[in-house]
């Protein structure tokens, strides 16, 4: 389909071929972050390519790669810890919203995975001890907590991150944390810490709901958990951002990425995430002292021990 932006009311007028004139509507101010989503046209992209600019002494590039995708037998089992803020401050829709996205992220599990749903007010309790198998027993417990979620008291989550990130991760599993709040974070320091010490192999997804959270923590929460930050301003968009991110973090397909160089001089390592999913474009910063002749991505697909693909990456000033 075209365009969309959850963020300001836009006119789309369809241009030549793939091309689109896109305008805000009168009225619209620009007090905020303009957002826009677009569905890739894949047969249009390179598989790979590193767009560059020189500043001064330096080359600053942004990787974006777009792996065929893998078949459906070669997804990756995975653990999934679904980590929710009850507090007081998300009564109302966001905690009814919160309900629906944890359905639909039960909704997509699999036998082959495990899961455990962890909850966060003024202290902190989970459904199970530790991730458990799926199975219908399991997942229906699941549901009856979910629908038991009552929003109530003050916001302390220091606990519920421990505890997420305490469970040993079992071999073969891509490990997911998904951390869903409104409230404002306290603690930061020690709480970027214990997400640095203790993340291992997972992947941390923050969720913030509303204008409370605190971006630039949870953004470099994520960061620093090798996942993403989805901001969500308003409560009617919380069900379709979670469905688009549990729908991406159901297809984990490819694991070990790397980034090979021939030549060149990076200004500091690059950041690689640990895994890719179905679907999921991975678009990566660099800075270079030196440019390299070439590059390469490869990954593992499917469970351990599969084959590695490979990917050649274009290389282009813009």
């Amino acid at each position: 389909g075209p365009p969309r932006s959850a963020s300001h009311r836009i006119e789309i007028l369809p241009a030549a071929g793939t091309a689109f004139r896109i305008t805000t509507i009168d009225g619209e101010v620009a007090d905020r972050d303009f957002e826009l989503e677009w569905a890739p046209a894949a047969a249009l992209l390179p598989q790979a390519s590193l767009r560059h600019e020189r500043f001064r002494d330096r080359y600053y590039g942004i990787f974006v790669i777009t792996p065929a995708p893998a078949a459906a037998k070669d997804r990756l089992p995975r653990e999934t810890t679904f980590v929710v803020d009850t507090s007081g401050s998300m009564s109302g829709e966001s905690i009814d919203q919160a309900r629906a996205a944890l359905a639909f992220g039960l909704a997509r599990l699999a036998p082959e995975d495990r899961f455990n749903i962890i909850q966060f007010n003024s202290d902190h309790s989970s459904l199970f001890d530790e991730p458990v198998p799926v199975t219908a027993s399991t997942l229906a417990q699941a549901r009856r907590y979910v629908a038991r979620l009552r929003a109530d008291g003050g916001t302390e989550m220091r606990g519920a991150i421990r505890q997420a990130l305490s469970a040993p991760l079992a071999a073969g599993l891509v490990g997911q944390v998904v951390f869903i709040t409104d409230g404002a974070v306290d603690a930061e320091d020690e709480l970027t810490a214990l997400i640095r010490d203790r993340i291992g192999a997972r992947r941390l997804y923050c969720v913030g709901i509303g204008s409370a959270p605190n971006g630039l923590f949870m953004r470099k929460a994520a960061e620093l958990g090798g996942g993403t930050f989805t901001f969500i301003s308003r409560p009617g968009e919380v069900e379709h951002r979670m469905a688009k991110l549990f729908e991406k973090l159901s297809q984990p397909m490819s694991t070990d990425l790397a980034i090979r160089l021939d030549g060149g001089v990076l200004a500091e390592p690059i950041g690689m995430p640990r895994d890719l999913h179905s679907g999921e474009p991975l678009v990566v910063s660099a800075r270079f002292v030196e440019l390299p002749r070439s590059i390469e991505v490869s990954a593992r697909s499917g469970a351990a021990g599969g084959p590695r693909w490979r990917i050649p990456v274009d290389i282009a000033a813009t």
